[in-house]
């Protein structure tokens, strides 16, 4: 009788440490998950600055031709990054829901799949 109870205090011991392991593995996954996303987004977010830095210079001695004045060319520039400005404030609730839906989906990958895939390769003795 003793012997079973050992048995069965060191079945359970493993498998908590199993799923202790298991855990810390979960986590670091979505960790990395989430900041190989972030530092995606940071490198688009640069060249996208670049682009509109590059857009923009182009953009003022176009209108500078169009309007014969440096100064016009300047405003217009202006206005049209200001409509940008207003587009992106006008849509910050769907731009804010996929991205929300982008992290919940990397923070909930799959977890149930990969339990029960576990749960099939953990060996109990009888």
């Amino acid at each position: 009788m003793r012997n079973l109870l050992n048995e069965w205090k060191e079945n359970a011991n493993r498998f908590l440490e199993v799923r202790v392991n298991l855990i810390k593995l979960s986590f670091v996954e979505r960790t990395s998950n989430v900041l190989s996303f972030l530092i995606y987004l940071f490198i688009l977010l640069f060249l996208a600055i670049a682009v509109l830095i590059f857009l923009g210079v182009a953009l003022k001695e176009t209108f500078t031709q169009w309007f014969d004045s440096a100064i016009g060319g300047a405003f217009a520039t202006l206005g049209f990054y200001l409509l940008l400005v207003l587009i992106v404030v006008l849509m910050r609730k769907s731009v804010l829901n996929s991205f929300a839906s982008i992290f919940v989906r990397l923070l909930t990958s799959e977890d149930e799949a990969d339990d029960l895939a576990h749960a099939k390769k953990i060996q109990v003795k009888d």
